[in-house]
């Protein structure tokens, strides 16, 4: 299903995804040149560039693994594929900037398209309300689709021995142990005493959808990405997260939120043994200065609240979740890093 329609006005973006994203249907908003050469796809590749895109839209990169697609679509559909790959590329809408990656029939590509400068990661998701390049539409795809096509990719790391990144059964350690967390966690559905006085209009319209969201449950599918561990109420809003409950010994006890400043980076430096540098360390996170001097090494200007907690996800990105194939040289965070 394709929906043809074009917007611009952000609140007619909240209003279309609240009343197209369901349990069974998948948004996601792509260019209109991207959108057009679309629409005579099956399902199977448009889900495949979709992803593909929304990956490039986020990293600059992206790829697709034809022999793990065509292990899910059949052959009919990779050769779909590529020739639509082909196609982008003979109209300048994308090009190839790598080989074949070691192991895998999989080639590195970037699309054609603006992206969001790469020092404002609030930007970096295409499947979201944020910035979108110039004019774009809404492709629908459903979940069914979706679920078969990580019901395969698992399936077929196994059968080659790659590493598992998607677990919707407990299949992995992490994965088990987060579901079984899950189904004794829940989140209140009705939030009509949650105070949004101070929310910004996407954080509140934000929590509108994740509390909609919640009429279906919690989905039970936990990824690892970038060795970071996501699931169901990874990004669930603040506010919300406050009232969470657990259920421990027989009953539904209320849930405590500590957050944790510089989190990772203290982990970290706790491995370090006893050394002057450490303690030198431990002095520099504690003083809530250590972002703000990676920011000064690396030329980026963090004036107001929201430029400092825009660029402390971006340090996490380059410095300790970068993607394959984000070289050194084009993150420029972690040089400052190592210099600092």
């Amino acid at each position: 299903m394709l929906v043809t329609e074009t917007h611009s006005n952000a609140d007619c973006v909240a209003s279309l995804e609240r009343r197209i994203q369901s349990r069974d249907r998948k948004l996601w908003k792509i260019p209109e040149p991207l959108h057009r050469r679309m629409s005579r796809l099956s399902h199977d590749v448009k889900l495949e560039v979709v992803s593909m895109f929304a990956t490039w839209y986020a990293t600059g990169t992206c790829s697709v693994n034809q022999e793990r697609f065509e292990h899910w679509a059949r052959s009919a559909k990779r050769r779909e594929l590529t020739d639509f790959l082909a196609l982008l590329e003979r109209d300048g809408l994308m090009r190839r900037t790598g080989r074949h990656a070691k192991g895998f029939q999989s080639i590195q590509r970037e699309f054609l398209f603006p992206r969001p400068d790469a020092e404002n990661p609030r930007n970096h998701c295409a499947n979201s309300s944020a910035y979108a390049p110039g004019e774009w539409r809404c492709l629908v795809v459903p979940c069914a689709v979706s679920a078969a096509r990580d019901a395969s990719w698992v399936e077929w790391c196994n059968l080659t021995g790659s590493e598992v990144h998607l677990d919707k059964n407990g299949v992995t350690p992490w994965g088990s142990a987060i579901q079984r967390g899950l189904k004794n966690y829940r989140l209140p559905t009705d939030v009509s005493d949650v105070d949004v006085s101070k929310l910004k209009d996407k954080q509140r319209d934000w929590l509108n959808k994740y509390v909609d969201s919640l009429q279906y449950g919690l989905s039970d599918i936990v990824a690892l990405k970038r060795n970071r561990i996501f699931h169901a109420a990874s990004n669930c809003p603040k506010r919300l997260r406050c009232k969470a409950q657990f259920f421990h010994n027989g009953v539904w006890e209320q849930a405590v939120v500590v957050d944790v400043h510089a989190m990772y980076w203290a982990a970290l430096i706790s491995m370090l043994p006893d050394c002057p540098e450490k303690t030198e360390l431990i002095k520099l996170i504690q003083s809530r200065l250590f972002y703000d001097e990676i920011a000064a090494e690396a030329g980026i200007e963090t004036p107001t609240a929201d430029d400092k907690a825009n660029f402390k996800p971006l340090v996490q990105k380059e410095c300790l979740f970068w993607t394959r194939g984000w070289g050194y040289w084009d993150r420029k965070v972690a040089q400052a890093l190592d210099r600092r």
